[in-house]
Formats: C-alpha cells, structure tokens, sequence
C-alpha cells in the first residue's frame, strides 16, 4: 500500500538557498504582522510592504499605516523582508492560500500556536501597564487566545489580575463569563 505523500508548497519564484532566517525578535514580528493582516486575506506582497512601511496606495486604502508592524523592519530592504518571510513559509511558520486566484498568507498549525503564546504574553504585559489599552485590544482578539490568557493566568496563579478580571467580566460573554469565573476560583 502505497502512502500519500505530501509536499511543502512553495511560493513561485522562491529559490530554497536564498531565504534567510530572521533574527527571534525579527520571526516574532513577522509572524504578528501576519496575523494582523489575514482578516483582509492579503498576500505576503502586502505582508513585505507593510514591514518595509511601504507608502503605496493599498497601505493607506487598508490603513495599513496605522498598524504597529507597519514599518518595523524598514531597516531591511524589500529584498531582505521577503526572503525573512519566504524563510517562515518553507520552514511551515506561515502558509499561502489560494483563494480564487490570489494566494493569501495564514498560519500554519505550528505558527497559529506560537502566535497565540506571543499573544497571551502580550496581554499580560498589558494588563500589567495599561488596563485601558487591554480593554480596547481584547474585543478584537480570537476566542482561543481569551481563553489561553485565562488558562495562564490560572496555571500561575497571578493574583493581581483579579480586579481587571471582575471588570473584563462585566463585558464578557456567557461562555467567556463562566471561564472569567473559573479562573478567578482558581486564583482566590
């Protein structure tokens, strides 16, 4: 019996020997910018512009100016960013998707882990400064990454979280509450 092979689809145009790892802060902030902009399906085109902070029409249309990856690698060329970004695509950090015919990048398995714990650290930090900011950040975040933080924050038992999660939990809803509650059991 023979058994089904599966192959790494990689990008056209990508030579294997020409994709450059990136730095861990540099991988970090590659895999976010990517997570930022796979609501609006873009491609990893989009992807190198917005770390580059390219003023093309298409950043300013999708606000793209306004993110807080936009930029952060422009000390690379463009060059430079896309073969750090073709890196995390043939290592299985990121995938592309072929919607009609336009490939959009999205996490791979591995890369939507890693992004959920870089988020949860994130929010922590957040919660620590400024809870206004955690609050105005967290109605946009996916379900399993409130859950995660939650999960955390009962695994480590961090009391001071409480006040900030009795507010969260006036905001919350039903299914989010009742976990909001379960963890401040565990902490108290």
């Amino acid at each position: 019996m023979s058994r089904r092979r599966y192959r790494k689809v990689i990008p056209q145009g990508v030579l294997l020997e020409q994709v450059t790892k990136p730095a861990e802060e540099e991988f970090k902030i590659i895999l976010m910018a990517a997570d930022s902009i796979i609501p609006i399906n873009a491609g990893r085109r989009y992807l190198v512009q917005l770390l580059k902070g390219s003023k093309t029409q298409v950043m300013f249309r999708n606000n793209a100016d306004k993110s807080k990856y936009y930029g952060s690698l422009s000390h690379y060329s463009l060059d430079e960013i896309q073969k750090q970004v073709d890196w995390l695509i043939v290592n299985n950090w990121l995938r592309l998707e072929q919607e009609w015919k336009t490939p959009h990048v999205i996490h791979s398995p591995p890369g939507w882990e890693l992004v959920k714990q870089i988020w949860v650290e994130e929010l922590l930090k957040m919660m620590r400064t400024s809870c206004e900011k955690f609050f105005k950040e967290i109605t946009d975040i996916n379900p399993q990454i409130k859950y995660l933080l939650l999960d955390t924050i009962a695994e480590k038992s961090i009391r001071e979280m409480v006040p900030i999660l009795k507010e969260w939990q006036k905001s919350a809803s039903r299914k989010l509450n009742a976990k909001i509650e379960f963890t401040l059991m565990k902490i108290q």
